[in-house]
């Protein structure tokens, strides 16, 4: 699978984390979701997901952290056997 860039105008973004998961068909459910929370997520390959969210304000970084920590919890109840693994 190719990469390929979400289009649409996200502001300023910051590339949050490399997030691995169980197989190909939790990778697109996890970039649609990720999507639908108003990140930009892509898809790098079967199993990967690069994410990238809006910056409301500079120094964001770490409170992005929490809360996409948060929310691959959140996604990881929904999906058992899910597994998201980040690199940060």
């Amino acid at each position: 699978m190719e990469d390929t860039a979400a289009s649409g105008d996200h502001g300023d973004v910051t590339m949050l984390a490399r997030i691995h998961v169980g197989d190909a068909t939790a990778a697109v459910a996890l970039a649609r979701a990720l999507g639908n929370a108003h990140c930009l997520a892509v898809q790098r390959n079967a199993v990967t997901v690069d994410v990238l969210t809006p910056s409301s304000e500079p120094g964001g970084d770490e409170q992005a952290r929490i809360e996409l920590t948060f929310f691959l919890k959140a996604w990881a109840a929904d999906h058992p056997g899910s597994s998201p693994r980040v690199d940060w």
